[in-house]
């Protein structure tokens, strides 16, 4: 029964290890210069749509995910301002979803 604790356990980590790693890179990625962004905001009062209305910016990728939106026309500290949780550099995608952004 010790055996297979253990060997759940070093799974586990290994686990958390491969999925953690990406994610600290893609946070970790501060936008630079004028390109686009990755706005992400809390679901509600319109969400990341409504946050890049508010900011003054416009949505530039064909579709948005739940939390999220590719957006440009605003700085990084104004979508903050607007209420964006998190602004990431567009290349963050490639870290996240195996996308990348040929621009």
């Amino acid at each position: 029964m010790k055996a297979v604790a253990s060997y759940s356990l070093i799974t586990l980590g290994v686990l958390m290890c491969l999925v953690t790693g990406p994610m600290v890179f893609a946070l970790s990625a501060s936008p630079s210069g004028d390109g686009p962004v990755l706005v992400i905001a809390p679901p509600w009062d319109g969400g990341a749509a409504g946050v890049v209305q508010i900011a003054g910016g416009q949505i530039i990728g064909p579709t948005a995910a739940p939390l999220s939106v590719l957006a440009t026309g605003a700085s990084p500290e104004v979508f903050r301002q607007a209420g964006a949780w998190m602004v990431l550099d567009a290349a963050a995608l490639n870290a996240i979803c195996d996308w990348e952004f040929e621009g």
